[in-house]
């Protein structure tokens, strides 16, 4: 927020209260996003047990804590099941001994094996503590995320606005009860987009591109998709005509220097582990998934009783390659790509119906939620006016185009690239985020057009209303 520098003690006083109440309500909404999402996690039923991906992270963890290294010691009847027939508790995932071990394949994001055996440090083998710092951290840095953005573009109420809506967005509380590094993803995102508007707000623009390169090549170590924003934010900076080029320039070698840092040490990391060096995890089974999940003449479809993944690995196998192997992952790339030249007249329709399924939050997450049916129905049924409503905050932030185009650069980055990647709203989570944003710019401006009206109604100045430290 800018300071005063001029002006009475008054208009002093006045500022002082707007920001103690913007800091009470933040606090609050916080606090009430935290409150949603750990009452929805105590409220799921879990008596069906957890898939194979949350033990493997569960057993990772164990190994990590106990200092025995990143590796996973499931029972051998466990591994390549998608949902055990016998359900593991996570304590006894974590009091599995030591010996078999083997190294986990490459598609497991390395980053949260390490995240949950630094909560386990803390506070012992628990699900509940994962999901409770889960919790903390989607619901402040989301919160406070949106609220930093709007505030830059001179919109601190629209700010609160989002975070309110943040706080209690279905969508994101269910995420933030995943056992997966999924539950992070919004945050890993949001959280860039706020530093570079806060490094261009304060003068401190090196900064705000040093922290989001690290915090997206961090976030690496968590979804591999954190890597779709890297070229877009660079660009969205660019367009910037307001500010001189060699800032702009200065921006993207700042921003791009800070996320090599973090990219290099999970490449190391896999030279050390696989003995491979790759800047990110496999991630074109993606693409040939993408494929798969659509009506197609190729006949990409999962293995009866499973799912696409149980198909690709059953094609990689047949085809002398490893599940979860860089050799594997471009046997698919190659594979997707044929299909597409094949028939790229058929390919286009499909493609554009899924950009219109991903840009209306049409797919549900996958997660077992004990939200209100009436509510999700609610979001979904609400799908298809979000795009208008995007491009109303758009349009309303023609005065700011630094958080203009941070906006569209994050709608981009999950819009195009999921049009031809396998479509599921637990990747795509930021869309929600933006969509909120966009929703309290519009809620803002209704205000913004009714207040005047309304004071005089009531009698009152509006610009001594008390709505006017908010604005």
């Amino acid at each position: 927020m800018p300071r005063l520098t001029s002006g009475d003690g008054s208009q002093r006083q006045g500022a002082g209260r707007r920001q103690y109440i913007i800091a009470a309500a933040l606090v609050a909404i916080v606090l009430l996003g935290v409150a949603a999402r750990v009452w929805h996690y105590n409220a799921r039923d879990d008596s069906q047990g957890w898939g194979k991906q949350v033990l493997d992270y569960a057993s990772i963890a164990a190994n990590l804590r106990d200092g025995d290294g990143y590796y996973e010691s499931l029972p051998e009847g466990l591994r390549g099941v998608s949902q055990p027939t016998y359900v593991y508790s996570w304590q006894e995932v974590a009091a599995l001994p030591d010996g078999a071990m083997e190294r986990p394949n490459a598609y497991t994001l390395a980053g949260y094996g390490y995240f949950i055996a630094g909560v386990w440090t803390l506070t012992g083998a628990s699900y509940v503590s994962v999901q409770a710092a889960q919790a903390i951290l989607d619901a402040a840095v989301g919160c406070l995320g949106l609220f930093a953005l709007l505030a830059v573009a001179g919109r601190p109420r629209a700010g609160l606005i989002a975070a309110l809506g943040y706080a209690l967005a279905p969508p994101l509380i269910i995420q933030a009860g995943l056992v997966l590094p999924d539950a992070l993803g919004s945050a890993i995102n949001i959280g860039p987009l706020a530093c570079v508007a806060f490094g261009f707000k304060t003068g401190r623009v090196v900064a705000g591109a040093v922290a989001a390169g690290l915090i997206l090549g961090a976030g690496s170590w968590f979804r591999g998709d954190a890597v779709l924003l890297v070229p877009l934010l660079p660009l969205a900076v660019l367009a910037l005509s307001a500010y001189p080029l060699r800032l702009r320039l200065s921006w993207g070698g700042a921003f791009l220097a800070a996320w090599v840092v973090p990219t290099l040490a999970l490449a190391l990391f896999y030279q050390g582990v696989y003995g491979e060096f790759h800047p990110t995890r496999p991630g074109f089974i993606l693409l040939w998934e993408g494929i798969g999940q659509q009506e197609n003449p190729w006949g990409i479809a999962p293995v009866e009783g499973a799912n696409l993944d149980a198909a690709a690995n059953r094609l990689m196998r047949a085809n002398g390659f490893e599940y979860g192997t860089w050799q594997g992952d471009a046997f698919l790339r190659d594979e997707a790509l044929g299909h597409m030249r094949e028939n790229p007249g058929w390919f286009l329709k499909p493609t554009l119906q899924r950009v219109l399924r991903v840009m209306t939050l049409q797919k549900p997450p996958e997660a077992v939620s004990t939200l209100p049916d009436a509510v999700l129905k609610a979001t979904r049924f609400a799908g298809p006016v979000l795009p208008l409503i995007a491009l109303a905050g758009v349009w309303l932030l023609r005065g700011s185009p630094l958080v203009r185009n941070l906006l569209i650069a994050a709608w981009l980055s999950r819009v195009l690239p999921f049009a031809f990647l396998r479509d599921e709203l637990r990747f795509e989570i930021l869309l929600v985020g933006i969509y909120v944003a966009c929703l309290a710019l519009v809620a803002d401006e209704a205000l913004r057009r009714v207040e005047p009206a309304l004071s005089r109604l009531r009698g009152l100045d509006y610009e001594t209303a008390p709505t006017a430290n908010l604005r």
